[in-house]
C-alpha cells in the first residue's frame, strides 16, 4: 500500500517544533523584559507628589535639575549668594506706601527704606496677581509711590510674612491651611491660622509673592514667619506633610529649608535673600517647635535679621556667624547704635 506510517509520525515532530519555538521566544521576551526592568529602576523615584516618576538618563545631564536626596526630595541647585552691601535703614509702618508717606520718610531717613509688603494678616500691600481675591490693600498712589522707591538708586528692601496669613489658610484649608489632627484649620494660641508650609500649594503661593515683589525692583527680601506656629495646643498640629527625614531630621526643619531653596529659584539673580529670626532662636541654636534650626537656615540666606537690643548685637552676631560665616547679621533696634555696628534696621517700639 501506498499509505506509511511515517508521515503522520513526522507531522507530529513538526507540530512540537513549532510550539518549541514559541516557547523560547516567550522565555527570551520575558528575559529581555526583567533586564529592562531593573535598568529602568535606576531611573525610577517616587516624588513629593506621592506618584512614581521616571527620569531618563539623557536627562540627567542637565545640572539644573538637581539630584535626588535619599529622601525622594529634589534639591534645588542653589545659585551663587548675593553681595550684599550693609544695610542701614528704617523700617517704615506695614501700610500700603503712598506718595505722601515716601516724601516723608526720605525727609527724615538718610539710609535704606524698608517696607511691608505681605504682614502676618495676609494683607499684601501692592498690585499682586499672586495674591488671593480680597488679601490686596493700596492706595491711589501706592503703584507710583513704589516706582519712587526702587527707582531712585538707592538700597530697598521689603518685608513678607510668609507663613503665618489667616487670610489665605481660611480661603484654602485643604490646599494651603494648617490643619489639626481633627482634620479642621488649626487655630494657635492667638487666634489665628497658620499656612501649612509642608503643602506646595502654600509654598508656591509664597514663592508667587516673592518672585512679584523682587520684579518690582527691590534689591532685598526679607522673609519672616518662615515657621510652623509655636504657641497653642502644639500636639495636634497635624504634621503628616513634614515627614522626618531618612537621618531622623525633624520635618518641619526639612520643609522650611526646601521653602528657602524654592525662594531663592524664583528671584532675579541679584536679589538679596534675607531671613527675620526670634532672637531666642538664633541664641539658642533652634526653635524645634518652629521647625528652625539656625544651622540648617543661615546657609541658605543671604542675611539673617533678628529683633534685639544693643546689648545682645556681639553674641547674636557671633551665633549666626558660627552657623555660616558668609551670612550677614542685622540687629532690628529701636535707636541706631552707637560704635562700629556695621548693619542696622530701626524699627518702632
Amino acid at each position: 500500500m501506498a499509505f506509511s506510517g511515517t508521515r503522520g509520525y513526522s507531522s507530529y515532530r513538526g507540530r512540537g517544533s513549532k510550539w518549541k519555538i514559541l516557547l523560547a521566544i516567550l522565555l527570551i521576551l520575558v528575559i529581555l523584559g526583567s533586564v529592562g526592568f531593573i535598568l529602568a529602576r535606576e531611573h525610577m523615584s517616587y516624588g513629593t507628589d506621592g506618584k512614581l516618576h521616571f527620569d531618563p538618563p539623557w536627562a540627567k545631564s542637565d545640572a539644573s535639575a538637581g539630584e535626588d536626596a535619599p529622601s525622594g526630595e529634589v534639591i534645588i541647585q542653589e545659585p551663587e549668594r548675593s553681595t550684599a552691601e550693609a544695610m542701614q535703614g528704617t523700617l517704615l509702618p506695614a501700610a500700603p506706601l503712598t506718595a505722601e508717606t515716601l516724601a516723608e520718610a526720605k525727609a527724615q531717613s538718610t539710609g535704606s527704606l524698608v517696607i511691608t509688603l505681605k504682614d502676618d494678616t495676609g494683607a499684601v500691600y501692592f498690585d499682586s496677581a499672586a495674591a488671593l481675591a480680597g488679601t490686596v490693600s493700596t492706595a491711589d498712589t501706592t503703584a507710583a509711590a513704589l516706582a519712587e522707591l526702587t527707582g531712585g538708586g538707592d538700597h530697598t528692601a521689603a518685608k513678607i510674612s510668609c507663613f503665618h496669613d489667616p487670610k489665605a489658610a481660611n480661603a484654602d484649608v485643604d490646599g494651603m491651611g494648617l490643619k489639626n489632627t481633627g482634620g479642621y484649620v488649626f487655630y494657635d494660641g492667638n487666634n489665628s491660622q497658620w499656612l501649612d508650609p509642608g503643602k506646595a500649594v502654600a509654598r508656591d503661593y509664597v514663592c508667587g509673592i516673592a518672585r512679584e515683589a523682587a520684579e518690582l525692583g527691590f534689591d532685598e527680601l526679607i522673609l519672616t514667619d518662615v515657621s510652623y506656629p509655636t504657641a497653642g495646643k502644639l500636639d495636634k498640629i497635624d504634621l503628616s506633610n513634614a515627614q522626618p527625614g531618612e537621618d531622623g531630621t525633624d520635618g518641619r526643619q526639612l520643609v522650611l529649608a526646601r521653602f528657602l531653596r524654592e525662594v531663592r529659584s524664583v528671584l532675579p539673580e541679584g536679589v538679596i535673600l534675607s531671613l527675620e529670626l526670634p532672637s531666642e532662636t538664633v541664641r539658642a541654636g533652634y526653635d524645634t517647635d518652629a521647625g528652625q534650626a539656625l544651622s540648617a537656615l543661615a546657609p541658605l540666606v543671604d542675611r539673617v535679621y533678628v529683633r534685639t537690643t544693643a546689648a545682645e548685637v556681639p553674641a547674636l552676631e557671633t551665633a549666626v556667624k558660627a552657623a555660616s560665616p558668609e551670612c550677614g547679621f542685622v540687629p532690628e533696634l529701636t535707636e541706631r547704635p552707637a560704635g562700629t555696628v556695621e548693619n542696622w534696621l530701626i524699627i518702632e517700639n
